[in-house]
């Protein structure tokens, strides 16, 4: 490995996880309907992850990478992520915003489109 791929290696470990957590958010958009764990524990999952500030700082440099409602989709997690507390004392608080979540007209038209696709 050159010294310049060396010393740029944390970095490349960043961006790799945040291509596999996106696609993650991606894959959730398309397989939603067909797997049986539920929204309630992959957003709150979602959330967590929304929150890392490595995850927002690549993002911006990725998400051309992914479908326009996966960019919507990743808006509103970061969008929501904001409004909780870290560190998160309760968890409670995670389930109560997926609950809103659920309930946003964004969000169901994200879910409508994706169906549609």
């Amino acid at each position: 490995m050159s010294q310049n791929a060396t010393s740029h290696q944390p970095e490349m470990d960043e961006q790799y996880i945040s291509i596999v957590l996106i696609q993650c958010w991606e894959d959730y958009l398309t397989f939603r309907t067909l797997e049986k764990t539920g929204d309630d524990v992959w957003l709150c999952n979602f959330l967590q992850w929304a929150q890392s500030l490595f995850l927002k700082r690549s993002y911006n440099n990725l998400k051309y990478n992914f479908a326009p409602l996966t960019r919507d989709f990743a808006s509103l997690l970061f969008e929501n992520a904001d409004l909780i507390p870290i560190p998160a004392n309760d968890p409670e608080v995670y389930r109560v915003t997926v609950k809103k979540l659920l309930n946003n007209p964004k969000l169901l038209i994200i879910f409508e489109k994706r169906n549609q696709e």
